[in-house]
């Protein structure tokens, strides 16, 4: 064969391929959309994922197909717990997760629900974590825990946020 020849062919060669890679790509990734997510419930990464990213819709994939609200995750916390104080705290998916019936006692490291909620807070009425401290205490949030390594009660943690209306309330 010529050298002009096989120079000819190589851009015929190429589009076989690349079709033949596209196709696989093409299969692979119907297969990952098809795949049901109850294993990456199962594990929790892709709840911890979800929730970190403040993927609310992510979040809710992962409840439709079959995560649950209280289920502990891989690190030992549970969903609303990592919702009340991932990067300072993602309020919409907290605030999901409680519509959804997440027990707001239920807690896996040392501090509460309500204790990594009011780290996330600030003082100001409108800020949207001490929303959901607000909706914490509403729905029985325990405020007579004490976070075992420090003997730390919520209080505490509200009062060094300055937020008088939410200490009243605890006391």
């Amino acid at each position: 064969m010529h050298q002009s020849q096989s120079i000819a062919r190589l851009p015929r060669q190429r589009a076989a391929s690349t079709k033949v890679w596209l196709g696989a790509l093409l299969v692979s990734t119907a297969f990952l959309a098809a795949a049901p997510i109850t294993s990456l419930a199962a594990s929790s990464d892709g709840m911890h994922d979800a929730i970190c990213n403040g993927d609310l819709n992510a979040v809710k994939r992962l409840l439709a197909r079959g995560a649950s609200v209280n289920q502990k995750m891989k690190g030992g916390g549970y969903p609303r717990e990592l919702a009340a104080y991932c990067y300072g705290g993602q309020p919409r998916i907290a605030d999901y997760l409680l519509k959804r019936g997440a027990d707001v006692n239920k807690h896996g490291r040392d501090y509460s629900v309500l204790m990594w909620a009011l780290r996330s807070a600030e003082g100001d009425p409108n800020d949207s974590m001490r929303k959901i401290v607000v909706k914490l205490l509403d729905r029985g949030a325990k405020i007579r825990y004490q976070d075992p390594p420090t003997g730390r009660p919520p209080l505490m943690l509200a009062a060094s946020n300055g937020d008088k209306p939410i200490e009243d309330r605890m006391l």
